[in-house]
């Protein structure tokens, strides 16, 4: 699946409708290996993720960033910048950019500035 590292707010209702839409394919059989789920859902997982962790340990956040395999070689789906949002969302929780966003490691130390 090809999709960005910007993770967009996402709503409850809209996560658990198209959980249930990905849930009824696999039982009904509409399978290709594994479970796609939607970006909204996977927005929303992300999120929801980061809100049981700052509750919590409040741990530090992987996030594998620049040049990656699985991207469909659309360099810009890794970019740090896609973060900016969800680092601005989540001001307590330390996020570890893998690689310095390679290729983008202006972009990513321009980020580090920002936050602090």
């Amino acid at each position: 699946h090809v999709r960005s590292i910007k993770f967009d707010k996402a709503d409850r209702t809209d996560a658990e409708r198209d959980f249930a839409e990905a849930r009824a394919k696999w039982e009904a059989g509409e399978r290709s290996g594994y479970i796609v789920f939607s970006e909204k859902l996977q927005n929303y997982m992300m999120r929801f993720i980061l809100d049981v962790n700052r509750k919590g340990e409040n741990l530090p956040v992987q996030v594998h960033t620049g040049y990656q395999e699985g991207t469909g070689n659309i360099i810009a789906n890794s970019s740090p910048l896609n973060l900016n949002q969800l680092i601005l969302d989540y001001p307590d929780t330390h996020f570890d950019i893998f690689h310095l966003g390679w290729p983008f490691t202006d972009e990513a130390l321009a980020l580090v500035e920002a936050a602090i």
